[in-house]
């Protein structure tokens, strides 16, 4: 009996909350996010494509979001170093 709740848990679970994966590079900044890897894709995309003013676009969202990041990110640790 318990190990039937037990497996019925585990499959609920595995259904609803899978674990998913991601690449985190050890040469990554500290304050970088999914958000804004995924606008450097897409970025990466319209460069590829020949789109420029998609590549545009996404290049001076890369650097406002990149911007606001970092200053998060520093301003938190500020706050949490005495």
């Amino acid at each position: 009996m318990i190990r039937y709740f037990y497996n019925t848990i585990m499959a609920y679970l595995d259904f609803f909350l899978p674990i998913q994966e991601y690449n985190k590079y050890t040469t990554e900044k500290p304050w970088v996010n999914d958000d804004f890897r995924k606008l450097i894709k897409e970025r990466q995309k319209a460069y590829i494509s020949g789109n420029k003013s998609k590549f545009t676009r996404y290049r001076n969202q890369i650097i406002r979001l990149a911007r606001k990041l970092r200053a998060e990110f520093y301003e938190k640790k500020s706050r949490t170093t005495p």
